[in-house]
This record gives structure tokens, sequence and C-alpha cells, in this order.
């Protein structure tokens, strides 16, 4: 994902500022969803109440993987 956006804002100017700012605001759904997994399970609560945040992450992963592996090629161009 990091690396995604440092090739997309490569030719801007303010890309020092502008990265931090698209990253972090991608990142913390992961690390929310992440933490409240992870937690859940260390808890012991069933699975069935844990699934959802689960879930959120796989959707996540797979938008940003497609997303990134079909305009990757067009980032790359400029």
């Amino acid at each position: 994902m990091a690396t995604f956006y440092a090739g997309l804002l490569s030719r801007l100017r303010g890309r020092e500022v502008l990265l931090p700012l698209l990253l972090f605001s991608l990142v913390v759904p992961v690390v929310l969803a992440s933490v409240r997994a992870t937690a859940g399970v260390a808890e012991g609560l069933p699975l069935g109440e844990v699934a959802p945040w689960w879930q959120l992450l796989l959707v996540f992963d797979l938008v940003y993987v497609t997303a990134s592996a079909l305009l990757f090629p067009l980032v790359m161009e400029g």
C-alpha cells in the first residue's frame, strides 16, 4: 500500500507531506480492526463475535490488492 502511494506521489512537489496523510487515513482502519480482532481472540470471545473484524480485514485486503494490481502500470507510466 505504501509503495503504491509512493509511486503515485513520486512526481508531485508536496509528496513529503501528502504521503503520510494518505497512509494514515488508510492504516487506521487496519490497525483498529487488527487490535479489536486480536483482543477478542485473546479474551476468549466466540469467533462469531470476532468474525466481523476479520471480515473487514479480508475485504480491505482484497480491495487494495486488486486496486493496486490494476492501477500499478498506470501509476508507473506517469
